[in-house]
């Protein structure tokens, strides 16, 4: 039979860190915390797309009178117009050049009995040294 135990030794030294066990499990979620501070505004973002066109507004009022522009170019000419009254006569001109002298026209109508009476007929006369060309002549009847 053994004897009865010694009385214990002075402590041992330390030993060197075992290795790091794996991670436990992940706890119950905690309080909702008090509310922060508003924080500072963010940068400005970027622009965004363009819009549809929008409708046509009224007109506007009528604006002023513009300058003058230039001289066009001559046109063609226009229609011939309507006949013009009849203008005042005018004074008689001056005598005109003497005409050239026509050929003979044909005879005339015969005239009336003569107031010579029924006696006396006109005659040529055949003798051409007479110095007489024609001459009345009394017929007795």
């Amino acid at each position: 039979m053994p004897g009865s135990p010694g009385p214990a030794g002075p402590a041992g030294s330390a030993g060197s860190a075992g290795p790091q066990g794996s991670m436990g499990p992940r706890g119950d979620k905690g309080d909702a915390g008090k509310p922060g501070c508003e924080g500072l505004p963010g940068p400005k973002g970027r622009p965004g797309i363009l819009g549809f066109k929008g409708t046509t507004g009224p007109a506007g009022p009528r604006g002023a009178k513009g300058d003058a522009g230039d001289k066009g170019s001559q046109g063609p000419p226009g229609p011939k117009g309507p006949q013009g009254t009849t203008g005042q006569a005018g004074s008689r001109g001056a005598k005109g050049d003497a005409g050239y002298k026509g050929s003979q026209g044909p005879p005339g109508p015969k005239g009336p009995p003569g107031t010579l009476g029924s006696n006396w007929k006109q005659c040529v006369w055949k003798n051409i040294n007479d110095d007489k060309d024609t001459g009345l002549m009394k017929v007795n009847v």
